[in-house]
């Protein structure tokens, strides 16, 4: 699959100009820090943080007046990808166009709103506005409203396995011809609930300016944002980056190492993949976005794209001994490690 375009909303900025920039180290990302009250006592998580800024220029406010932010991400990125890509969707196009949306928690904030809501006020004082934007398909069915796309739509969500499956549906669809092109996003968000039980059950007390425990200890970098990627068959430009094989493996790819330039590196907040990590992460060509963008579920999408823009661009970021240049033939991977002891690897090369 050819990747056509990138859309970007992420701590380091809003499109993929912000985000090469970031990733170099031209500026550093959005973070706040949040206090929280544990039975361990007061614990203080460092949640790197997104912003919608950019959407008035596809969408009016009148349409965006009852998405909540993290539809607005999603909407976001999807029209910056199709902008980075140069296309604009006409009737026949919006019809050819197929969405597929990975989360690994969903609509955390509007889902848990609901909730209290119904449980303060009872069901019919709830806001439906909450209800609607929390249920499973929310994201696509906001995105697909938002871009007039016609095509197959649908939500994915599979904690760490949901970008694969979003990938691997993209494929089905195109290797069929349902679709000449597919808009494939990515993203999660915080929320209260979330940011308490990471600060509750951290295996030591996390201080104020910590962003993470080490590997082998959880990897709770609390990430947001939503990354996006217009995928296709046809059309490419010269140059541009493909995704050669997409594999779920049940064993350690420890090949990958040796057979591809280098390997985007992703766990979230496991033990078990994070101490194989550890050993990995100390290996030459093993790369690291968490330091820039925090981690969540669904973070290898945002590897992808730096991954893709690696590959764009000629030259490797983030590169952990300054930027490399690429060569014509360098290969990259992203590889995601899930809590079933599945890993899943996306191997990239310039067409």
């Amino acid at each position: 699959m050819d990747i056509l375009g990138i859309g970007i909303v992420s701590p380091l900025g809003n499109g993929v100009e912000a985000f090469w920039q970031g990733l170099g180290g031209g500026h550093a990302p959005a973070t706040a820090e949040h206090r929280l009250e544990t039975p361990q006592g007061p614990r203080t998580l460092t949640i790197f943080e997104s912003a919608d800024s950019g959407l008035e220029r596809f969408v009016s406010r009148t349409a965006l007046r009852r998405m909540d932010a993290f539809g607005r991400w999603a909407l976001l990125a999807s029209c910056l990808a199709l902008e980075d890509a140069g296309v604009t969707l006409d009737d026949q196009a919006k019809r050819r166009t197929g969405l597929a949306l990975a989360t690994g928690y969903g609509c955390q904030n509007a889902t848990y709103s609901f909730l209290d809501d119904v449980i303060d006020h009872g069901d019919k004082c709830a806001s439906p506005s909450n209800f609607a934007n929390s249920v499973a398909n929310a994201l696509a069915s906001q995105t697909s409203l938002g871009l007039g796309i016609q095509g197959p739509c649908q939500t994915l969500s599979a904690f760490e396995q949901s970008p694969m499956h979003a990938l691997w549906c993209a494929r089905q669809w195109l290797e069929n011809r349902a679709v000449d092109q597919v808009l494939v996003g990515f993203g999660d968000e915080s929320c209260g609930l979330l940011e308490y039980a990471i600060a509750a059950t951290a295996q030591r007390p996390i201080t104020a300016g910590e962003k993470a425990l080490p590997w082998n200890e959880g990897s709770f970098w609390v990430g947001t944002g939503f990354a996006a990627l217009l995928l296709g068959r046809d059309g490419a430009k010269p140059g541009s980056p493909r995704l050669d094989s997409l594999e779920q493996l049940s064993a350690p790819p420890h090949q990958a190492f040796a057979e591809h330039r280098a390997v985007f590196l992703q766990v979230h907040g496991q033990l078990g993949p994070g101490s194989l990590h550890a050993g990995w992460s100390a290996l030459g060509n093993a790369l690291e976005t968490r330091p820039l963008l925090g981690t969540m579920p669904t973070s290898q999408g945002f590897d992808l794209a730096a991954a893709a823009l690696s590959l764009r661009h000629g030259c490797l970021r983030p590169a952990p001994q300054g930027e490399a240049r690429l060569q014509p033939r360098d290969s990259l991977a992203c590889l995601q490690a899930d809590t079933d002891g599945q890993f899943h690897l996306a191997c990239l090369h310039k067409d």
